[in-house]
């Protein structure tokens, strides 16, 4: 942060994914927060009452989740949706907009990956071929 100006004002919405299991539900949550930067350091506030966009896209960047919800009155806000087991293996980018009357629109980004565990060679099965790929490089290291 040493190219922020200690006196200057900025607010952040945070995206935190919960752990989930392949083909389950997945949650989104955090806060909305403020940072007052002032001569003893920076005081951290919760904004209550923002609205936050939400969009998940899947690897082909089709859109698998699309809404908006509003921080709790200590900005905090979550929400959750369910894989499909169609849904396509690979990263998913989850975008947030979060917006409240008097402040500038800010932007959010993370990232989460649909695998099936066990799944090596990424041919939506677990298989022998998997199990060979795994023989090969027994051992090895980095």
């Amino acid at each position: 942060m040493a190219n922020r100006d200690p006196y200057g004002e900025g607010w952040f919405v945070i995206i935190k994914l919960e752990d989930f299991e392949n083909k389950q539900t997945v949650l989104l949550s955090s806060r909305t927060r403020q940072d007052f930067w002032n001569s003893q350091g920076c005081d951290k506030r919760t904004i209550a009452g923002a609205s936050i966009g939400i969009q998940v896209v899947d690897a082909r960047n089709d859109t698998i989740f699309l809404d908006i919800v509003y921080s709790d009155f200590e900005g905090n806000y979550s929400d959750s949706f369910r894989l499909q087991t169609t849904s396509l293996y690979g990263a998913c980018n989850v975008h947030a907009s979060a917006y409240s009357p008097g402040y500038p629109i800010v932007l959010a980004n993370s990232t989460f990956w649909i695998t099936c565990l066990g799944d090596i060679n990424g041919d939506r099965n677990v298989d022998i071929f998997d199990i060979v790929i795994i023989a090969i490089h027994f051992g090895e290291t980095s």
